[in-house]
Order: C-alpha cells, then sequence, then structure tokens
C-alpha cells in the first residue's frame, strides 16, 4: 500500500508541474460535427415568444428569430431578410394580421424558390390572415377555407398518422388542444398528401409533394401562456420541431479555382434541379481564399481546380479545418493532385487528398457494394479525363467502371473520413453520362452518415432500419444479419453501425464479432451496442462481442462486472448530460411493460448520458473510443418481440447515438466530456487512479487505471483542448 500512495503521489505531483506551465491557458473544446439551422418566426404579437422558447430548448437549432410582421411590428420581411434563415414559421396571432399580405405571399413564394422550407400554421391556413399574392398559386397545401377559425376541444388522432415513421411524427405519441383553434377543413390541394387529422376529422398536418412545404393546422403557442391553447405537456414542442426539420435542406457551394464559371453552369443547374439543396453558392480560390468560418455556413462543399489558387497553402490548411470540423467535402479529379494547381498545406501532407491517377473509362458502372446510397440510381458513366486509383490503404471503391487492361475507381471513400469522397472526372463542360445523380449522391453522403443495423435475427434489422430513414438523417441505412452478410468487406462503407443480439451465444461467433468489430473500430468507424448483446450473464448468454472486443477495452461496461437482466416497466430518467449530442431532443422514453435492461450499476470505461427511471444505464460513451452503449433494445413495441413504446423517443436515440458514433472524435482523458482536458478531468483521474482497480480512468483498455493510464491522461492534459 505505501508503494502504491507513493506512485500516486509521484504522479500527481508530475501533473501539477504540467498545470504550472499551462497555467492561467483556458482554450474552448473545438466543436465539430453538423451545422445547426437556423430558424424564423413570422408573428404579430406576444404569443412568438413562447413557441420561441420552445424551439430553442430542443437544442436542434442554431437560432431561432422573432420576426413582427403585423403593421405595428416590423412589417413584412424582404426575401433578402429570409434567406439566412433554413426554414420560416408562419404563425399570425389573434391580435393583429400581417401588415400586407400579398406582399408577404409573394416574398415566401420566392423564398421556397430559392430552397426555403415554410411551415404555415393554423392562423395562416384559416381566412384569418392567408399569405396571398403569388402563395395562393402553388405553394399552399391546405386551401384556406370559408369558416376563419374553428374552435373546439380537441386531439391528434394517432390512428390517422398516414405514415407512423413519418418525421412529423417521431416521438409523438399525443397532442392535446384545449379550444385547440385550428381551419375547418378536410382536405389539401392537387400535389399534397394528409399526414394526420384531429379527431374531429380536420386535417391536423399535411405536405406538399414537391416543395419545401408544410401545413400544420394547429396555433403553436402552448398552455404556458393560454390555458385555451394546446396541452404543454403533450407533444407540440415535438410536431412543431419535427415539421421544420422535414422542410430544411442542405447549404453547398462549389469552392473551385477557375478562370470562369460559365463551363459550370450546367452543373450548378443540375443540382439546383435535384431539389435537394437548398442553396449553390460559388467561392473562386482563384480570388480569394475563404476562412473557415465562411465554409461552416455550408454543409459540404465542391472542389476542383482549373488554374493557381490566390494561395495554395492557405486553401489547403482550411480545407483540411473544414474536414476535421466533420463538414463534408466532394472532390473532382483534375489538378487535385497536381502540386501546382491543387490545394496545398495541410491537404497535400496530411493525406486529405486521396491520391488520383490519370486513366479514363467510359461504360456501365460497377457498384462495388449493393445498394451503396452514392450508386443509386446511376446506371452508367462515362468521363475522358482522370478516374482515380487507390494509393492509399484506408481508401475503397465505391463505384469502378471497366477500361482497356482492367478498371478504375471513379468513387473513392474512407471510413476514417467518410465525409470525404473522391469522384473521377473533371467537372468542366458537358455533363457526363451519370454525373448528375452521382455528384447529387456523393454530396448528400458526406452530409448524412451512412449507417447500418447489424443483429443476429434476421428481419429485425429492416424494421429499426424504418425508424431510422424516417429521421432523415442518414444518406443510408443498410441492414445486415450475422452470419449472412455482416462481413467486414460491407461494414468499411459505413460511418457507424448499431449491434445488438437475441439469439444464444456461441463462443466462435462471439470471437469473430468481437475482433471484426475491434477492427471496424481501428478503422475509423463508430459501433453503438445495444442490448441484448451487452454481455453475459452467466445464465443467459446472448450473443455478444468477445475476442478483442472485451479483452483490449472496446467494451464499456466491463464483462465481468454484467449483472443479470432484469425486466419491468421503466421509463427515462435522469439526463445526465442535457448537452451530449446523445441526449437531443429526447424527453420521453417508455420501456414498455418488459423494458429489458440490465440489473446492476458497475463501473463503466466511459460514462453515463442518460439512465433509465431506475438508474440503470440508458446511454453510455466510451473514454477513448467511438462506442456507444444503449441499454435497451432497438426493435419497438409494433414490432413482435420489441420492447419500448412505439410513440417514444427511442428513435431519435437510437438516431443519436448512431450519429455520436459516426461524427464524434475521441478525446482520451476528457473524463467529463465538456470537450476539454482541464483540471476537472485531473481531480476525477486522481481518485480513480489512487484506487489502481477503476475501468472509470482506464485509457489502455486493461480495466484499470494506472501508470500506462497516466502517460495518456498526461500527454492529453499538457495539450489542454481535444485535438
Amino acid at each position: 500500500m505505501l508503494v502504491r500512495l507513493t506512485q500516486s503521489f509521484v504522479r500527481v505531483m508530475q501533473v501539477v508541474a504540467l498545470l504550472v506551465c499551462v497555467l492561467g491557458a483556458a482554450h474552448p473544446a473545438h466543436a465539430s460535427g453538423k451545422r445547426k439551422p437556423s430558424i424564423l418566426i413570422l408573428h404579430t404579437a406576444w404569443y412568438g415568444a413562447d413557441t420561441q422558447g420552445q424551439l430553442v430548448a430542443t437544442g436542434l437549432f442554431s437560432s431561432v428569430d422573432l420576426w413582427n410582421a403585423a403593421a405595428s411590428g416590423s412589417g413584412t420581411p424582404t426575401l433578402a431578410q429570409l434567406l439566412p434563415y433554413d426554414a420560416v414559421l408562419v404563425s399570425p396571432d389573434y391580435s393583429e394580421v400581417f401588415a400586407d399580405n400579398v406582399a408577404l405571399g409573394n416574398t415566401l413564394a420566392d423564398y421556397v424558390d430559392n430552397g426555403g422550407g415554410v411551415v404555415c400554421c393554423s392562423l395562416a391556413i384559416s381566412t384569418f390572415s392567408p399569405p396571398a399574392g403569388r402563395w395562393a398559386s402553388g405553394y399552399q397545401v391546405i386551401t384556406p377555407g370559408a369558416n376563419p377559425i374553428y374552435l373546439s376541444q380537441q386531439t391528434l388522432d394517432v390512428n390517422s398518422i398516414a405514415d407512423p415513421n413519418n418525421l412529423l411524427f417521431i416521438g409523438v405519441g399525443s397532442f392535446k388542444g384545449v379550444s385547440s383553434p385550428h381551419a375547418a377543413q378536410t382536405t389539401v390541394n392537387a400535389g399534397s398528401t394528409i399526414l394526420a387529422r384531429w379527431t374531429g376529422g380536420h386535417v391536423l398536418a399535411a405536405a406538399s409533394n414537391t416543395r419545401a412545404r408544410v401545413d400544420l393546422n394547429i396555433f403553436p403557442p402552448s398552455s404556458n401562456v393560454s390555458g385555451a391553447f394546446w396541452d404543454a405537456s403533450t407533444d407540440g414542442t415535438k410536431l412543431i420541431a419535427n415539421s421544420l426539420l422535414s422542410v430544411i435542406r442542405p447549404r453547398i457551394a462549389f469552392v473551385a479555382t477557375v478562370y470562369d464559371w460559365v463551363p459550370f453552369e450546367a452543373m450548378a443547374a443540375a443540382l439546383g434541379n435535384s431539389r435537394q439543396f437548398a442553396r449553390i453558392d460559388r467561392i473562386n480560390t482563384r480570388e480569394v481564399t475563404p476562412t473557415l468560418e465562411q465554409l461552416l455556413a455550408y454543409d459540404a462543399i465542391l472542389i476542383f481546380s482549373e488554374a493557381t489558387p490566390n494561395n495554395r497553402t492557405a486553401l489547403g490548411n482550411v480545407l483540411a479545418d473544414y474536414v476535421d470540423f466533420g463538414r463534408g467535402v466532394v472532390a473532382g479529379s483534375r489538378g487535385l493532385s497536381s502540386t501546382s494547381i491543387g490545394p496545398g498545406g495541410r491537404w497535400e501532407t496530411e493525406s486529405y487528398a486521396m491520391s488520383q491517377g490519370a486513366l479514363s473509362g467510359t461504360g456501365p458502372i460497377s457498384p462495388s457494394f449493393a445498394s451503396h446510397p452514392i450508386t443509386s440510381g446511376v446506371a452508367s458513366f462515362s468521363s475522358s479525363t482522370q478516374p482515380l486509383v487507390l494509393p492509399r490503404a484506408d481508401t475503397f471503391a465505391i463505384a469502378t467502371v471497366a477500361v482497356s487492361g482492367g478498371s478504375v475507381t471513379v468513387v473513392q471513400g474512407s471510413t476514417r473520413q467518410p465525409n470525404r469522397i473522391n469522384l473521377g472526372w473533371w467537372f468542366g463542360g458537358s455533363l457526363p453520362q451519370g454525373i448528375n445523380q452521382l455528384l447529387v449522391n456523393s454530396l448528400l453522403y458526406t452530409i448524412k452518415p451512412y449507417v447500418a443495423c447489424y443483429a443476429t435475427t434476421t428481419g429485425l434489422p429492416q424494421s429499426v432500419r424504418d425508424k431510422l430513414l424516417a429521421t432523415k438523417r442518414f444518406s443510408g441505412v443498410a441492414a445486415y444479419t450475422v452470419g449472412v452478410n455482416g462481413d467486414a468487406s460491407q461494414l468499411k462503407q459505413h460511418s457507424s453501425i448499431m449491434f445488438w443480439s437475441t439469439t444464444l451465444s456461441n463462443e466462435s461467433v462471439d470471437n469473430y464479432l468481437g475482433n471484426l468489430l475491434a477492427d471496424y473500430v481501428d478503422a475509423g468507424g463508430g459501433v453503438v451496442q445495444a442490448m441484448l448483446s451487452l454481455g453475459t450473464d452467466g445464465t443467459t448468454p446472448f450473443t455478444h462481442p468477445r475476442g478483442r472486443w472485451t479483452a483490449q477495452g472496446y467494451d464499456i461496461i466491463p464483462q465481468d462486472s454484467f449483472g443479470p437482466l432484469m425486466t419491468g416497466q421503466s421509463g427515462l430518467g435522469s439526463i445526465l448530460e442535457p448537452t451530449n449530442p446523445i441526449a437531443t431532443f429526447v424527453r420521453k422514453f417508455d420501456g414498455g411493460p418488459i423494458s429489458t435492461r440490465q440489473s446492476t450499476t458497475p463501473l463503466l470505461r466511459g460514462r453515463a448520458v442518460l439512465t433509465w427511471s431506475d438508474g440503470k444505464m440508458l446511454a453510455s460513451v466510451h473514454n477513448f473510443r467511438k462506442c456507444v452503449d444503449l441499454g435497451f433494445e432497438p426493435p419497438a413495441n409494433s414490432v413482435v418481440g420489441g420492447n419500448w413504446a412505439d410513440r417514444t423517443d427511442g428513435a431519435w436515440l437510437m438516431a443519436n447515438a448512431l450519429e455520436y458514433a459516426a461524427r464524434s472524435r475521441p478525446c482520451p482523458g476528457d473524463f467529463n466530456g465538456d470537450g476539454q482536458v482541464d483540471d476537472t478531468d485531473f481531480v476525477l483521474f486522481a481518485a480513480r487512479y489512487d484506487t489502481l482497480v477503476d475501468p472509470r480512468g482506464d485509457l489502455s483498455g486493461d480495466g484499470n487505471t494506472d501508470d500506462a493510464d497516466f502517460v495518456q491522461f498526461a500527454s492529453s492534459y499538457d495539450r489542454l483542448v481535444c485535438p
């Protein structure tokens, strides 16, 4: 014991010495990931503040602003004032109509035409104060009826929801109005679809089939401001937020070194005509080098070059920073591997470029993976310039084209950089056959992770897949079954995967899975592991990863601490890290009458983010790897063998976990999850180091917190900021 205490004291003194060297330094965490959209609420009185507060509290949006469009307020906004926002919620109040309905309707129509999304609420759907002008000819979903408004106590008719997996109704189990002010309409315009009805039969929600438009036939202010409005204990906030998310599209930019944009007009038009992107801007790096802040206004960028950049080094550095931040980059072939006209700096020296060759090919495209989202809808490809080759071990072909002497890669990806795609052709001039869809698919792939469900029972992955696809957060969701099609060659194309088991353990299968998943994480992938595969209780051993997975510490719950399974009604308990991406928009979770979960609360090789109502782990993250545990079974109660209540937040929780596993960058030593390795983490580590047999400070994978972990922690602590 004396030796151990002496070792602890020496190590603490060493860390204190490091602290003296960096005392006073307080660097913010380097945040990364997808761009959060911004929202504008067009209203006419004070009720807008309640809706604003509801949306801010979701954590989904970068900003939620108010605009009083009444004559007594700021009047009608211009198109230029709307364009910075990803979506607009149109909701006049009882007290006053819009200042100029015709001008507002024209502006909103122009905004939608320019890529914006619009959600209109009840008083903008009724004859009370609807947008007019161009809006009335093709932009309305529910046509304003003869009655200005209908008042009665109404609720969402859950049985009327046309598609239970529609984004608008994910996590929406109930919605109750008091007087329920809404338009008394039972039909919608041609080209629109009814999504749900009130119990009285009136349309509650409907969407356009061609435009970024939803009509939500509710009055957004809640009972927090008036007892006559919707019951704030029901799911109105989710309904409003989901509606806004459903009309938002990504923003992209061409970041290119060109003499003239004219040869690229056809490509820009083709991307615009796809209706997949809200904005397509252009930055000519022959004239200016964009800053990281400028690039972060976009979800993804398309880069190519035909001339020398304004500053090769600065351009390469900012492109590498943009990739590190988690945003998408699709690169065309010409010039990007050239030392004279391609990006320099870190892009060139740190292997962001994915080197390219100079062969050419024309013919049927050959996908490397079945149902890959990039090759979806693409049958053939032709090019006269520079398809790719694969000189780097951490890249792989997504599609190839046969040429004389073999085949060449035309789409290239990497598990370690899933937000990077290389395309094997020069973009100038006329568009080669197949290029339109490949461009659209490639950009969406870098913006939205391509994930997979991986289970031991045939059929179950498909049901979970459908729920994840409904969130519209992924470019694709594959479904694999252990022993059928989920091997290493398939998994490498995914940013993250979710694995679970419902079958009994088999030692050879368990070892195979453990080694496979560990290799996948080492290659840059993220793993979400769910019940019942988290471990074995010795009496009901379900298939779970062993081999390297447990021997080298990829598991969050050390196997020897996994207790017996327990069942019985339970739901969401504590949200221990409200700002953690896994907890975003998770407000209600009902595990159902079975609620299978672990019975113990062991020390984790990481930390819990959410707990069940009885304190057991519901979601946790690994200390230093891209791994997440979910303490529930993925299938919902609408599926045979499922547990959790279908209309609660299980789908959001799984989507959050998969996206976190795909986008996170492990930060060894950040024990409290604030993005920094600082004094708080030092205090936590020192306590765990002193007890030795404590996995909470384990940074080496051996289950202990010892000298090997100290070396890792000291290195991270010296840098302060997570890499």
